[in-house]
């Protein structure tokens, strides 16, 4: 029984992913939940992209192909065009846990000025842990907060929050955590013991394939971590980052993402 109707704001952000775009709008789609606004902004894809946005566009409330300016520029179109209570983002190839997932995480809203967020569970090749872990619970996860921020696609953001402030786009890799910290600044977290998402770890911001894009990930760390944990913080993260550069380079990507899936489970 929906014990309330907060309006569910979901935004896709896609460019020239004709391979995962249509799995991810079924997922939406296919949600128990009715009061759902589903946007999807397409970066001007050359691919089949625009082709299956179409396929669907009758359970699309809003749908745009144009160029941007990177992936937190699409973001903040995606706020600009929400006018949900809350906003969540799935980006092409995230996927809700399941049918239910919008449902049963409106059902235990209660109050429409805090950050909502539950656990997504991580793939990375044959490999998968749930984050944050089972031992976190409601009565520890405060603890988990001080030096963890909650999965992107496991967050419902509100309204006073998403339309208010947006992504930083001079950070190529990171605002996605600028955006995080600047909402545990201004909202209370609220955790929902709800594996909300599935989500694939290989984006640009988990990837160490190069030292370019170490370089860039550690730029971004340095100066987010600065403004709003402090040095201490900033000089942890930037030795993480680092190493996981030199594992990967030292045993390779198997051996690494098995270390790294112990680590995290």
């Amino acid at each position: 029984m929906i014990e309330n109707n907060f309006k569910i704001s979901i935004v896709t952000v896609v460019y020239n992913s004709e391979k995962y775009l249509e799995q991810t709008i079924q997922s939406v789609i296919k949600q128990t939940y009715e009061n759902i606004e589903y946007i999807i902004i397409d970066g001007s894809s050359t691919d089949s992209t625009v082709n299956i946005i179409r396929k669907y566009e009758n359970s699309i409330s809003y749908w745009v192909s144009e160029k941007d300016d990177g992936i937190y520029d699409a973001m903040n179109k995606g706020s600009l065009a929400s006018n949900g209570d809350f906003v969540i983002f799935m980006n092409a190839g995230d996927l809700f846990y399941n049918k239910n997932i919008i449902t049963n995480v409106v059902n235990k809203i209660y109050d429409d000025t805090k950050v909502y967020f539950g656990r997504a569970l991580i793939n990375k090749e044959k490999l998968s842990w749930i984050y944050p872990s089972a031992r976190f619970t409601e009565k520890n996860i405060k603890t988990w907060l001080k030096k963890s921020l909650p999965n992107h696609q496991a967050m419902f953001f509100p309204k006073a929050f998403y339309k208010s402030v947006k992504y930083n786009t001079k950070y190529k890799i990171g605002s996605d955590s600028d955006y995080k910290f600047k909402a545990r600044k201004q909202c209370e977290f609220i955790f929902l013991d709800e594996l909300v998402c599935k989500f694939e770890l290989d984006g640009i911001s988990s990837e160490f394939n190069s030292f370019k894009n170490t370089k860039q990930i550690m730029k971004d760390s340095w100066e987010i971590s600065i403004e709003h944990e402090g040095l201490l913080y900033a000089f942890e993260r930037q030795v993480k980052i680092l190493s996981k550069y030199l594992m990967k380079k030292i045993v390779g990507q198997t051996m690494f993402s098995s270390i790294h899936h112990k680590i995290k489970s």
